[in-house]
């Protein structure tokens, strides 16, 4: 994907999150469920006001990060690392490294959030990446790099009709869960019911 379509792909997949977060915060029952979930959203992002511009520069800067690797990308033209592209920018350590400084200063795991929406967009591309490099190993939608074999996009324009899906899921499910689309938010109900089931009796194990 390119810089604009990882802008594109992330911002609505954030989007997305936010409005499943608030239809849970809406519509699940489960007490204890719900404190957790409020418990680990203030920990990532915090409700103070004065802080969501910095998280959501951070998120944008996290979508544009891993590409650094490559000069012609839309961040490494200013700012580029010279190591082999798909590598050390694009595994789960470089997202944890981004985001271990949220433990100070919280926009930080925006960064962090970022950085792994643009690693889950570009891992169903042709090419795929390595989630563990330097270990090579079957991982993530399948091989990478040499024999990877499952992907969903293999060119730019394939990539930006899967940027239109996401954004067509996410206005349709905002629809949905606003009551505009009533068959949507029959679905959404349904579907709401079953994973609060299951992350409650979780959640009351411990």
């Amino acid at each position: 994907m390119s810089g604009e379509q990882h802008l594109t792909s992330g911002v609505t997949l954030s989007v997305l999150g936010v409005a499943m977060y608030m239809d849970i915060m809406n519509t699940w029952t489960d007490e204890k469920t719900l404190d957790v979930i409020e418990t680990v959203r203030e920990f990532i992002i915090p409700s103070n006001f004065i802080l969501i511009p910095f998280c959501i520069a951070g998120l944008l800067l996290g979508l544009l990060m891993p590409d650094c690797d490559n000069p012609k990308s839309l961040l490494g033209r200013y700012f580029h690392i010279p190591i082999e592209h798909r590598t050390w920018l694009h595994t789960i350590w470089f997202v944890l490294i981004l985001a271990l400084p949220g433990l100070l200063f919280k926009p930080f795991f925006c960064v962090g959030i970022g950085a792994y929406l643009h690693l889950l967009c570009d891992a169903p591309s042709k090419c795929g990446i390595c989630w563990l490099f330097p270990n090579y190993k079957r991982v993530g939608y399948g091989k990478v790099k040499k024999g990877h074999y499952i992907y969903l996009y293999d060119s730019e324009p394939v990539a930006w009709i899967l940027c239109g899906v996401i954004l067509t899921f996410t206005i349709l499910y905002i629809l949905g869960a606003l009551g505009i689309i009533g068959p949507i938010r029959i679905w959404i109900t349904s579907v709401d019911k079953f994973v609060e089931a299951i992350v409650s009796f979780i959640v009351n194990l411990f």
